[in-house]
């Protein structure tokens, strides 16, 4: 089973989402009605997914109804305590950690027919996880430097031998090119991306091929002229990394800085949404940042931060890992979730500040033979063997394999 989720990862999910399908259905068949237990991000997808597959649910039940809104996604969202589950299968909308708890609730509320949660179906209801991904940093070096970014570390290791420090419009196109249709881009990884003063170029360019491009930005860059380039472009996601209380970020917090927060905070994207989707900071956000993105319908993220897989040590940071035992990546099923730097070498991931996995060159090599090489071959035989030296093993998104089932 190791071997076969973690190179064929498309047969696996197919079988299992097959599987789960046919379970489903054949509770319908029973004469059951169908409703989903969790009305949050996972809850959500999961009745996004029943609906692609013509799969009818009635409403929402959770523990709280307090908390949440009277309806979710056109659905009535109820409290477990009110729902009569008399003819009711509640399939379970939360991650697999949560079933214990999840069932104990049902129980206690008179629920006897469910379907609990697949390890592996999360990972498959966030449509990201088959496909290719590529962040970008197209400048080694961040003047932006955040405390909790292991700067230093990429640094020095990547100019640990003779390398450009800023990639070129030319070599990006390159590299672009070379990557499959459905990749998608995001401009952030190491650094801030519009240090690379061909930064919007780059990003103009890859929108005009037809890729999917997200932004993760400090603003720290930014100028009148960048701005006219990038505020048309159809960036499906944009994240911007704001100030905070304790100056953990070096952002300059000059007048040109809060002119350019000011105007993308009241901007529109192309499709009438905020030009804005997500703000976070590396602590408490900075009063005079935060008046000027609420209310403004822009999410703002509590992320909690982490240690970059054993890269950086503090208190203040989630640590983890699968020390022992095959582990499987929850974020990337075939490990292609990677980070182009500025001389076009690939490495594993936006954890490896440290360039312990490099998958190859696109200025040198093909993509095909990036992904077929034996950088990433031997790295997914290593993730399948009891113990190995590999960042994966200290990384808090890493999880035993078992889990997956």
């Amino acid at each position: 089973m190791s071997t076969q989720i973690l190179t064929e990862p498309e047969k696996y999910f197919a079988e299992k989402k097959e599987e789960y399908i046919v379970q489903v259905k054949r509770e319908i068949a029973r004469g059951k009605r169908l409703a989903i237990y969790g009305a949050g991000v996972i809850g959500k997808k999961l009745y996004r997914f029943l609906q692609r597959e013509n799969i009818p649910v009635e409403f929402f039940c959770v523990t709280d109804p307090t908390a949440n809104p009277p309806e979710k996604s056109g659905l009535p969202v109820k409290g477990i305590h009110a729902v009569d589950a008399t003819g009711i299968v509640i399939l379970v909308g939360v991650k697999k950690a949560s079933n214990p708890v999840v069932v104990k609730t049902l129980r206690d509320h008179g629920c006897e027919d469910w379907i609990e949660m697949p390890g592996w179906l999360p990972c498959y209801l966030d449509e990201r996880f088959l496909r290719p991904l590529i962040q970008v940093t197209p400048k080694t070096g961040c003047s932006v430097n955040c405390r909790h970014c292991p700067q230093e570390l990429f640094v020095n290791r990547y100019f640990s031998k003779a390398r450009t420090a800023m990639m070129s419009f030319s070599d990006y196109k390159t590299c672009l090119d070379k990557t499959p249709e459905n990749t998608i881009i995001e401009f952030a990884g190491f650094g801030e991306p519009f240090l690379n003063p061909e930064a919007a170029e780059m990003m103009r360019y890859t929108a005009s091929t037809g890729r999917e491009v997200n932004l993760f930005t400090t603003l720290v860059g930014m100028t009148e002229e960048i701005w006219e380039k990038i505020k048309d472009i159809p960036f499906t996601m944009v994240v911007v990394h704001l100030p905070d209380t304790k100056l953990y970020a070096h952002i300059p917090l000059t007048e040109e800085y809060w002119k350019f927060l000011r105007m993308m905070a009241n901007a529109k994207k192309v499709n009438g949404k905020p030009f804005i989707d997500l703000v976070n900071s590396q602590s408490l956000i900075l009063p005079e940042a935060m008046e000027i993105v609420q209310d403004k319908n822009i999410q703002i993220s509590d992320t909690q931060l982490i240690d970059r897989a054993g890269s950086l040590q503090s208190d203040e940071l989630q640590h983890g890992g699968v020390f022992r035992g095959a582990l499987f990546c929850p974020t990337a099923a075939r490990l292609d979730h990677n980070i182009m730097l500025a001389d076009g070498s690939l490495v594993l991931c936006c954890m490896d500040f440290g360039m312990k996995h490099v998958m190859g060159n696109l200025l040198e090599e093909s993509y095909e033979d990036i992904m077929n090489g034996k950088a990433l071959q031997t790295l997914r035989k290593q993730m399948a063997s009891e113990t190995s030296d590999i960042l994966c093993r200290h990384c808090v998104r890493a999880k035993p394999l078992a889990e997956i089932e």
